[in-house]
């Protein structure tokens, strides 16, 4: 999970609305974002590093080693950066972890 919180990061910071989605869930069924759902999402995203104050040398400055992840010991796993939770939960979905789109309706 801090591997993908750190490659979120990243791509809020990029303003990169395509990679950012492909990192999370969809709300409706739990599987990975795809096709039109997918580009509604990234359309929705872009713009919101910048409208929500997020300084892209700020993101630059972050490294993985900063990023701990934990089993929440009921198949989700949560993140914290430098200490601090990251207010994300992490689902497995086809295999691999994602964010849980469920948090953001």
């Amino acid at each position: 999970m801090g591997d993908l919180y750190y490659e979120f990061l990243q791509a809020l910071g990029a303003n990169d609305g395509d990679s950012a989605c492909s990192l999370i869930t969809n709300p409706m069924t739990g599987a990975p974002m795809e096709g039109s759902m997918l580009s509604e999402c990234a359309k929705g995203f872009e713009g919101e590093g910048e409208s929500a104050g997020v300084d892209p040398s700020l993101i630059d400055s972050l490294d993985r080693s900063m990023i701990e992840a934990s089993d929440n010991g009921d198949g989700t796993a949560s993140a914290a950066l430098m200490g601090e939770d990251v207010g994300f939960t992490f689902v497995e979905a086809d295999g691999a972890w994602y964010i849980d789109g469920g948090q953001f309706v």
